[in-house]
């Protein structure tokens, strides 16, 4: 039963590009590393990285699977609750104004409460998303699409 148990631990824990990077070293191990990078196209420097993994791991494929690619430490977006409740209203107040344009107001905002003011790409829009300029009046108002409005789009018959 532990053979079983094993077998099936060992066999999801390698992945198939970990398995073809094994053959590769095992290859290179019998005919030469020259031999080996031109039967497999395999850059030197990605070749000897690849044996570096293999010899520090103990010469187990699970050595050779891929890591991962996410940063260790990610940035918070910790801003003052006072600057997110001015982005909100100033996103509510001016819907077809984008972060840019708004970026003066909050300037000057922050720089009147002595806080740090987040640059124009870090402003996300407030969820409900507010209307947008295909939305929105020259007035302000909430344009309303009516059937009658809509022009016939189909062909006629003939």
């Amino acid at each position: 039963m532990t053979l079983y148990r094993d077998a099936l631990r060992y066999r999801y824990m390698v992945t198939q590009k970990a398995l073809r990077k094994a053959k590769i070293l095992a290859f290179a191990e019998k005919y030469g590393l020259e031999t080996t990078l031109e039967a497999f196209e395999v850059k030197r420097r990605t070749f000897f990285d690849w044996k570096r993994r293999w010899v520090a791991g103990g010469k187990i494929p699970e050595a050779l699977n891929a890591k991962s690619r996410a940063p260790r430490v990610k940035r918070k977006r910790l801003w003052p609750d006072e600057v997110i409740a001015e982005i909100k209203r100033l996103r509510f107040a001016h819907p077809n104004l984008g972060k840019e344009k708004l970026y003066p107001e909050l300037h000057r905002f922050c720089l009147e409460k002595q806080l740090h003011c987040p640059q124009p790409k870090t402003h996300r829009p407030p969820h409900p998303r507010p209307r947008g300029p295909a939305d929105v009046s020259i007035e302000g108002f909430p344009l309303r699409r009516s059937q009658a409005n809509r022009e016939e789009t189909y062909p006629e018959e003939t």
